[in-house]
Formats: structure tokens, sequence, C-alpha cells
């Protein structure tokens, strides 16, 4: 019972972070392509870096940047957030990044990020998403306000795939 808990708990994880059987997560998908700005795609070799290194579905990367800061990397928000993934000073520090302006370093920890949100949450990525954005400690340990941030997720969801798994989104 403990093997087989372990391999639905992993299996869980993997079609939540890759989102959908799509067989090369690592890329952004024709269809996401259709949804995103050329100024998202054109950091196309960094998403799908981060996707690869993280776990992360490539195509929930390109749908955060697009919502957050549609591309853009010199973007700052009125509550202090920098760049492609809006990361805020003290997150992109733990995250190990130096320089939220950078393109690679601003994907490369904004990803790192959304991926200890997913892992956190379960692998729901409602809630992840809600606490990516307004951090874990206003959705709750169990993520139970993340519909007060829901606008926010429906804003990346539009992003992604019609296909895209929320994963017991619920």
């Amino acid at each position: 019972e403990g093997n087989t808990s372990s391999m639905v708990k992993r299996m869980t994880r993997s079609s939540a972070i890759m989102g959908y059987g799509r067989p090369n997560y690592n890329s952004v998908s024709e269809q996401s392509e259709s949804k995103l700005s050329a100024n998202v795609l054109r950091w196309s070799s960094y998403i799908n870096a981060a996707s690869a290194k993280y776990g992360v579905s490539a195509d929930l990367i390109g749908a955060v940047i697009q919502a957050e800061s549609a591309g853009l990397p010199n973007e700052v928000s009125h509550a202090g957030a920098v760049g492609l993934m809006q990361l805020m000073p003290a997150t992109a520090k733990a995250m190990g990044v130096t320089n939220s302006y950078d393109p690679q370093q601003n994907i490369d920890g904004g990803t790192k990020y959304l991926s200890q949100m997913l892992a956190r949450y379960n692998y729901n990525t409602n809630k992840a998403l809600a606490a990516y954005n307004a951090g874990p400690g206003n959705i709750g340990t169990n993520g139970d306000n993340w519909s007060k941030y829901s606008g926010y997720v429906n804003m990346v969801k539009k992003y992604l795939p019609s296909d895209y798994n929320m994963l017991h989104a619920s």
C-alpha cells in the first residue's frame, strides 16, 4: 500500500506540474504559442530550460509571464515586483536571483518559486498560482483562501492550452 500511495502521489505530482499528457512538456506547446505574445515567446529558450530544470510545464511558465509582465523584462509593479515573472525583492533573493531584470535569472527564479508553490499546495495549480501571486501567507496553510485570488488564477488560465489539467482545481 505504501508503494501504491507513493506511486499515485508521483503520478499526481507529474500531471499537475506538466499540465497534461503532452510528451514534450519542456517546450511551449503550439496551442500556447497562439495565446502568448511575441514578447513572451522570445524568451522560449529560458522558459524551456527552467521547465526542464524544475519540472514545471513550459506552458504554465509562459502563461505566468504573459499574465505578470506581458513578456516585458523591465516591468515593475506598484508593489515593487520586478521583471518577467514579477519577483518581489525578498523572493528573488531567496531564489538566488541577483538581477531581477535579467530575463534568464528572473525566469529561473520565478519557475523555482512556482515549483515550490506547486509542491506546497500538493500540486493544485489554482492554489499554487494564488500563492505565487499573493504570497503563501495570504492563502493559508492549506490554500483555503485561494479563491480570493481567482481573478489572477483565471487571468493565467486564459493563456494556457484548453486541455491543460489544473488537477483537482477546487
